[in-house]
Formats: structure tokens, sequence, C-alpha cells
């Protein structure tokens, strides 16, 4: 059995041994968490349209009265459940690292991409990282340096591929892009509550105001994105038919003016001929209006299929400014490690009561 009261009487004499461990970890925790940069988070709520087939309602009705058919089905959209990886795709992270803010001392606005790189190079604790574990990196830049630049053709070849590049649908990214897009991937957070399918968009940023205009910036591109997903064909479908609807029309009234300058023409006659005439052009102009009339309904018919079929994502709480900041948490950070500084101190003990024994 452990005999608690010599564990204890052992600790006390070396009682000296564990303050030191314990205020050594104590000042490393109030350094951590004082030179840790803070970060405020800005939160926004959406419900988003549950229901995939909607009701029209009185523009249903009515549309009904004059013949148009209502009783197509809802496009599908994008389950709840994808939200989060919709939110955090190339799109949106590439979208917002080149979207403009305008911060203080600035006259210019910068990109989210040229913040934090600014924000990294200002910062105490990335000046000692650089010039002790980047140590490396910066002299093989310093080399690269002396290295000869390309030529003017080659430089050009080099534009010319990467233009290439741009109008396929392949993203490419440098190290420092990446190492942005990561960034950002990990500062944005899209959450379903399961029992009430409310969606949570959360955003880390180290500015109250740019969190809060962040957030507004995913919640724009997530609702963008899912009303393009989900209404994609029927706007497609109702481009065609205003160009279809469009050429019917000339066709109509090519029908139309060819029989009334026929009829003005003729006005008197009776000969056999002419009424066979008189019934081709009126055939014609009865297939053009008919043709016409078709593409007129079929396009009102399109226009409530885009209403229908658009989605309603509701935004319950707004972005806001946070008034406090979400990290660190200074407190939990020092107990942390007081923690593990006595765990670490009484392991000390025993190992060197361990030692002495040998």
């Amino acid at each position: 059995s452990v005999d608690y009261i010599a564990q204890f009487q052992m600790y006390w004499e070396h009682r000296n041994i564990l303050i030191a461990v314990v205020f050594a970890f104590a000042l490393i925790g109030l350094i951590n968490a004082y030179s840790a940069p803070e970060e405020f988070t800005s939160r926004v709520k959406l419900m988003p349209e549950s229901d995939q087939q909607q009701s029209l309602g009185t523009l249903g009705g009515l549309a009904r009265q004059f013949g148009v058919n209502t009783s197509f089905e809802s496009g599908e959209g994008i389950p709840a459940s994808l939200y989060p990886e919709v939110a955090k795709n190339l799109l949106m992270l590439n979208r917002l690292m080149n979207y403009e803010i305008r911060v203080q001392n600035s006259e210019q606005p910068l990109t989210l991409q040229e913040y934090f790189q600014q924000s990294s190079n200002r910062s105490t604790f990335s000046v000692i990282q650089k010039y002790t574990i980047g140590l490396p990196g910066l002299i093989l830049n310093w080399i690269r340096g002396l290295i000869p630049s390309p030529t003017k053709e080659n430089i050009l070849q080099v534009e010319q591929s990467a233009t290439n590049r741009q109008q396929t649908n392949i993203q490419n990214f440098s190290d420092a892009e990446w190492i942005m897009i990561d960034n950002l991937r990990s500062r944005i957070s899209v959450i379903q509550d399961q029992d009430t399918g409310i969606i949570v968009v959360e955003v880390k940023m180290p500015d109250p105001y740019l969190a809060a205009e962040t957030a507004n910036q995913v919640v724009e591109f997530l609702t963008e994105y899912i009303t393009n997903y989900r209404t994609e064909k029927t706007r497609k479908d109702l481009e065609f038919i205003e160009e279809r609807l469009e050429e019917a029309k000339i066709k109509f009234v090519e029908a139309q003016q060819a029989l009334a300058s026929y009829s003005d023409r003729q006005r008197g006659t009776t000969r056999a001929t002419d009424d066979i005439e008189r019934q081709r052009l009126e055939n014609e102009f009865s297939i053009a209006f008919n043709i016409y009339n078709v593409m007129a309904q079929r396009l009102e018919e399109t226009k409530i299929r885009l209403q229908e079929v658009t989605p309603v994502v509701s935004i319950l709480d707004p972005p806001a400014v946070p008034n406090q900041r979400s990290e660190p948490q200074r407190m939990q950070i020092f107990i942390l490690f007081v923690v593990i500084g006595f765990i670490v101190g009484v392991i000390a003990i025993n190992v060197n009561q361990q030692i002495r024994s040998l």
C-alpha cells in the first residue's frame, strides 16, 4: 500500500523544487497568455428553407386562372448538412483572400491576404520565429535573390501560361496563398443544429469589425451559391425560351405584315389564285401566332418556376461586431500551465528520489 504521509513529507522536503517548477511554468503561462494575439468572433444564425416544394399561393392561383400550368416540381437544393463544405470551398476562400477592407493607418484599401501578411510581420512572435526557426528560409531566399532573374521572353511565356491556366477550371495557388487558405479555413466555422435545423456561422478575426464584415461575406456567398445551384437549370431554360420567343415574335410580325400587305394589294379581286395565296398567308400567320402564343405562355411558366425554386435563407441573427474577445482565454491558459508545472514538479521530485535510491 502507498504511504501517503511519507509521500507528502517527501514533497514537503523538496517543496523548493516544486515551487520553482510551478513558478517557471506559471511565468511561461503568463507570457503565453498575454503575448497571444487577440481574436474576436462574429456569429450569424441562418434558417434555411426546409420545404423543397414551396407554394405560390395567390400567384399560383392567378396563373392557373389564365391557363398557365403550375403543376411542376421545384428543383432539388443543397442539403443543409453540406453548408459547412460550401462555406469553406476554394471559391469562397479565394474570394475572401481578395476581398478589400479598410484598416486604420492605411490610406489605400488592403486585401485580406495583405492585411494578414502585414499583421504577421508586425507580430513580436513572428519576428522571433523569423530570425530563429525561419533563419534557413531567409538565407535560402537571399541566395535565390543572387540568381539572375528570367529574361523578358521567359517572363512573357510564364505570364501567357498563367493566363491559359486561368481560362480553365484548374485552381493554381502559390505556397503563400495555400497558407492563407488554410488560415482562413480554420477561422470559419459552420455548424447545423440537428434539432432546430438552424445554421450557425462563426468567423474569427483579429479585429471585431473585420470579423463581422467577413461573416457577412461568408453568408452572402453561401446564400448566392445555394441560390445559383438551385436555380441554374431554370435560369438557363428562361434564357432559352426568351430567345425563342423573340424569334417567334419576329416571324409573327413578318407573317402579319405579309398578310396585311397582300390584303391591301388584292382588295376587290376574286380570282381563285388570289384565294389560294390568301389562304397560304393566313395559315402562315396562324402558325406564327400559335408558336408565339405558346412560347409566351412557356415564358410565364418558367418565370413562375424560377420564383418557386429560388430558395429562401432567413437570417435570424445578422452579423454583429463583438464587444469582447473570444481568444485568448488568459486565465484558463495560466491555470493550465500552473497545473502542468505542478505535475512536472511532482514527476521531477519522484525521479530525483529514484536516482538517489539507486
